[in-house]
């Protein structure tokens, strides 16, 4: 699926993230990833809601985001090369990418 900050893909194996293209991809310091399944621990999720973004991150054994008052832990996602950012209309999409990749962790542990 392709949003607006990039583009996440689970293929049953491993998940691929990447950065927008041109400029985009050099602001936000990222650049493509793919993490295999049994490298990955758990999902983070945060669903979009009313003005704010959400977001999907993949746990390698990273310390989870925390954000603060001032400064949601969504912002913290923008830079990391782990996540993705998504919008309120994308949000059933990025649900159902977060349930398939819990269901393919389930069973290879």
């Amino acid at each position: 699926m392709t949003t607006k900050r990039g583009s996440v893909e689970f293929d049953g194996t491993a998940v691929t993230i990447r950065p927008p293209r041109g400029l985009g991809s050099i602001l936000s310091g990222k650049s493509e990833m793919s993490v295999p399944l049994r490298a990955i621990r758990y999902i983070e999720f945060s669903p979009a809601v009313a003005m704010k973004n959400g977001y999907f991150r993949i746990n390698t054994g990273q310390p989870p985001l925390a954000g603060t008052p001032m400064r949601p832990a969504f912002m913290e996602a923008i830079k990391d090369a782990h996540a993705i950012i998504f919008t309120g209309r994308e949000s059933a999409q990025f649900v159902q990418l977060k349930n398939a990749i819990e269901e393919a962790l389930g069973h290879v542990r």
